[in-house]
């Protein structure tokens, strides 16, 4: 083999080597987490029937503030700290997203927030969580609004309950401090909501007396289901 031959090999030998290390530190971009919390109501528009009672829930909103993504005994991400509507209508889409944005790595295990009444001063004004007079002014407020069918008549639920309330996941999700991502979809059991402390029976959501269970009912029957991508094995 001539000098030139072997100079030539010698060039591609290199050329290689340095191209398969340029492709070794480009890797895929680095991008940040994301977390998205959002809502869904399964099964909603669809009657339940318990005894001789029916019911159904058609929309559902709910003002919250102060998401936490929790960990388990370590510091907590405070994901959002504004105030935030979560809301569901019946008919429209699966699921509805309340807020999404970037998180770190860890291990996240549930998701906290508080369920609040809206100020009476700021720019949040939903008809449904704030009640006004003829002349406009403020008389009352709520943090939970839901519409639905009681044995076949239309009602609406509201209530002031303002609590700090925590779920959390089936398993604990893992992320590496890069490209991953992680939503916490909200699941309200409605079914649940109007059930007597019997299980017997549906409360009627338009009786006074029926209110503070109710409302210990929504916050107690809501649970958690996770979409992960990028999640590190353990």
């Amino acid at each position: 083999m001539d000098k030139k031959s072997v100079a030539l090999q010698l060039l591609v030998v290199v050329a290689a080597a340095f191209c398969i290390g340029c492709f070794q530190k480009i890797g895929p971009p680095e991008e940040p987490n994301i977390f998205s919390l959002s809502i869904t109501i399964p099964d909603a528009g669809q009657d339940y029937f318990v005894g001789n009672d029916s019911l159904t829930v058609i929309t559902y909103k709910m003002l919250i503030d102060s998401i936490f993504v929790t960990k388990g005994g370590l510091q907590d991400e405070r994901f959002e700290p504004r105030l935030r509507l979560a809301s569901y209508v019946f008919g429209f889409a699966d699921y509805y997203v309340i807020a999404s944005g970037q998180v770190g790595g860890g291990k996240f295990n549930g998701v906290r927030f508080s369920v609040v009444r809206p100020p009476l001063l700021g720019s949040f004004d939903d008809p449904d969580l704030i009640e006004r007079d003829n002349n406009g002014m403020v008389v009352d407020s709520y943090s939970i609004s839901l519409t639905g069918v009681y044995n076949r008549k239309f009602f609406r639920f509201r209530s002031r309950v303002s609590r700090t309330v925590e779920y959390g996941f089936s398993s604990d999700v893992n992320l590496a401090d890069v490209n991953g991502y992680l939503e916490a979809r909200l699941r309200g059991n409605w079914k649940q909501w109007f059930l007597n402390s019997a299980g017997n029976g549906i409360l009627d959501p338009e009786n006074p007396i029926n209110t503070t269970q109710i409302e210990e009912n929504i916050l107690k029957y809501f649970d958690i289901f996770t979409v992960t991508f990028g999640e590190v094995q353990q």
